[in-house]
């Protein structure tokens, strides 16, 4: 544990020195929010390429965090220290950061809970992610190739962005459980990205009003209309309100990707940043760019070349945030095109275009990553009527504020861009489920948020009493629907879902002490398999991911259910070193034991063959 804390604290420590140094940022909180990001960004991105010619060990975590402090704090004797002394201090920054930290801290630990029975998970749409993610975090632990293989569909390239979960592992490495690695970065990085949002909304639209706004309409957005179900719920339920709003149904108010009611437009808190995990760094990254590129008379070439650099190391953190990205950019550099953009362009397209290649040349099934989809999931519903219970009034005050003659040019370029993302993601569809573009869409949601947000302090500045009670009331409704998501979340009554037991922990050691890293085994195709804890690749997991990611897992899943019940000698695509059988294996398969199959191990109703 020790040595985790101290790769944190050297990495955040490092950042701060960076940002000091080259004056990125002219107030305190912002400095540390930004330093702490692009601190571990840096770190993690270092830890990564030296584990490929050192072991991954303690020892290479403590000699790069000394090196790590030793250079920040040269930095900060050089000038950097002086600098950071000299800078403001913002009191509602440090509230949005203080007031964040405060929630995530009951939230965020129900990622990955562990007590007597097992691991289990709080955020129900985390309870297939978290195994996803499991996979990749122990298999970086016992030891990966470059490029890493995927976990859950063995002898395949992972495409996925993984340094998050390689963050995770150097947590474990550090002397962390699985589940103190999963939180630990939802704790740390929710609050910093919301404190950069507040930044960011605040240096574009010139408003500390607006940026709060701005925080709390992306903390607490979604399905705008989605709590007029509310009602319904709590009259079918008999409960009085308080017990009703105490002990809330597992309903997402906010929306799910396959509500009936067309409800689709999901919380980013609920729906991405704790399930998804890579966006816990993808959308911060993307903030600081275009906080560092914001035009104004004192960005200097430094601003443009730790953007650069930022821009560089997203790839592998998240690619969907470098495609969103890339449309805000190009609206900025239209708004002014200063010779300062190539020193940003050559660092990032040096740092940035071999981490791209890392996903060139992956076999997909044909139209699975691109497709003609018009209207995205509205069907056959009125496509307007769609987007307004979904987003409410964010499109309308989007092109009033792109209409209005006194809007700053920033706001239009940024918006514009978010509105291209938004025109874009509902024609097209950039993955096997369709639902996925919601990942573009918070983008949209991020590059018109100034713009919204400054359009409704002008409304307030101009409206009579009852006009500014109007803006409240919308307001309110705007969170209505996510608050009581996220409210759902932090209640200590809320359903906990077990995802492995303890006898699925003892399993897994098992698996690990008698199996070498990279050897694959065949388990059933479930998403919380044993194998997950034990670090191994598995002939096939769970095919919806596999699916989702753009590859064909129908081929293993069928031949799977043969060779458990003995009427397939061998498998196609890969050839697996072990077949584990346990009670999922045992639930969902007749099987049949082959006498090729060499015993390893068995246990309270788990065994282990080589085949």
């Amino acid at each position: 544990m020790i040595i985790a804390i101290t790769f944190l604290c050297a990495s955040i420590f490092f950042g701060i020195a960076i940002s000091s140094y080259f004056r990125i940022y002219p107030e305190k909180v912002g400095i540390a929010a930004l330093g702490t990001l692009g601190g571990l960004t840096f770190s993690i991105t270092l830890t990564y390429l030296f584990q490929l010619i050192i072991p991954f060990s303690p020892l290479l975590l403590l000699v790069l965090a000394t090196i790590l402090t030793a250079v920040g704090g040269v930095l900060l004797y050089l000038k950097g220290g002086a600098y950071l002394k000299s800078t403001k201090f913002d009191k509602r920054t440090l509230i949005v950061f203080i007031v964040s930290l405060l929630l995530f801290l009951v939230i965020a630990p129900k990622l990955l809970i562990e007590n007597e029975e097992g691991l289990s998970t709080g955020v129900v749409n985390a309870y297939g992610d978290v195994a996803w993610h499991a996979s990749n975090i122990t298999m970086f632990v016992a030891g990966q190739d470059a490029p890493p293989e995927n976990p859950i569909f063995a002898g395949t390239r992972l495409t996925y962005p993984f340094l998050v979960n390689f963050f995770s592992a150097m947590l474990i490495i550090g002397g962390l459980s699985l589940a103190a690695s999963i939180t630990i970065p939802a704790v740390i990085l929710i609050p910093i990205l919301l404190t950069i949002l507040y930044i960011f909304a605040r240096d574009y639209t010139a408003s500390a009003n607006a940026a709060t706004i701005a925080v709390l309409l992306f903390a607490f957005g979604g399905a705008t209309l989605g709590w007029l179900r509310f009602g319904g719920d709590l009259t079918a339920s008999g409960q009085t309100f308080f017990e009703f709003i105490t002990h809330l149904p597992t309903r997402d108010y906010s929306g799910v990707g396959t509500d009936q009611q067309g409800f689709h437009f999901l919380n980013p808190i609920t729906s991405l940043l704790l399930p998804q995990r890579a966006f816990l760094f993808g959308i911060p990254i993307a903030l600081s760019v275009l906080i560092l590129l914001r035009p104004r008379k004192e960005a200097d070439t430094p601003h443009y070349l730790l953007a650069g650099v930022l821009a560089g190391m997203l790839p592998l953190f998240h690619g969907h945030t470098a495609i969103a990205l890339t449309a805000a950019l190009i609206g900025l550099f239209v708004l002014n095109p200063t010779t300062k953009w190539v020193v940003f362009g050559l660092t990032a397209s040096i740092i940035g275009i071999p981490e791209l290649l890392y996903y060139g040349g992956v076999e997909s099934e044909p139209g699975a990553l691109f497709r003609f989809e018009p209207r995205w999931m509205a069907g056959e519903e009125n496509l307007v009527w769609y987007w307004l219970k979904n987003t409410g009034l964010l499109i309308p005050l989007a092109l009033l504020g792109l209409w209005r003659r006194n809007t700053p040019a920033v706001l239009k370029a940024l918006a514009a861009s978010g509105l291209g993302l938004f025109i874009l993601a509902n024609t097209f569809a950039f993955a096997p489920w369709v639902w996925d573009n919601f990942k573009l869409f918070v983008f949209f949601f991020i590059f018109v948020l100034p713009l919204v947000t400054w359009v409704i302090t002008a409304i307030w500045k101009q409206a009579p009493t009852w006009g500014k009670y109007a803006v409240v009331i919308l307001l309110i409704a705007h969170v209505c629907s996510a608050g009581l998501d996220v409210w759902k979340l932090a209640l200590p009554t809320a359903t906990i879902w077990g995802e492995w037991s303890r006898e699925d922990i003892h399993a897994a050691q098992q698996v690990t002490a008698y199996t070498k890293p990279l050897e694959s085994i065949i388990t059933a195709p479930t998403h919380n398999s044993a194998v997950v804890l034990a670090g191994r690749p598995r002939y096939l997991g769970y095919a919806a991911h596999v699916w989702s990611h753009g590859a064909s897992p129908w081929n293993r899943e069928t031949a799977i259910k043969d060779f458990y019940e003995g009427r397939l000698r061998s498998l196609p695509e890969h050839h697996p070193d072990y077949i584990f059988i346990g009670p999922q294996e045992q639930s969902m398969y007749t099987v049949v034991v082959q006498p090729q199959w060499d015993l390893v191990f068995t246990q309270n109703g788990y065994s282990l063959y080589r085949i």
